[in-house]
């Protein structure tokens, strides 16, 4: 069964008012969307360019948690990317 958040823009324009409301955002945030298909089992890796709070960083985590059941949630901030590398065959 796939999981979807029902109103993905709401639901981002939420998230980024907590950070501006416990003052993580300082400057213009950049933003690009896609439709994806994120099913349980899956992992979403998100990624913030600016250091948050650990109290910040777990409500972002739950947050995604209880919109998409069964899907792990890693969150990466100040800047750290990660890339996977995948061997063919």
């Amino acid at each position: 069964m796939m999981t979807a958040i029902k109103k993905p823009f709401a639901y981002l324009a939420t998230m980024l008012r907590l950070l501006v409301k416990r003052g993580s955002v300082a400057r213009p945030i950049d933003l690009s969307l896609a439709k994806v298909v994120i099913a349980p089992g899956d992992t979403l890796l998100v990624t913030c360019d600016r250091f948050l709070t650990k109290e910040q960083a777990e409500q972002i985590k739950s947050n995604f948690a209880a919109s998409l059941p069964g899907v792990k949630v890693a969150l990466l901030c100040g800047g750290l990317r990660a890339t996977a590398v995948l061997a063919q065959g």
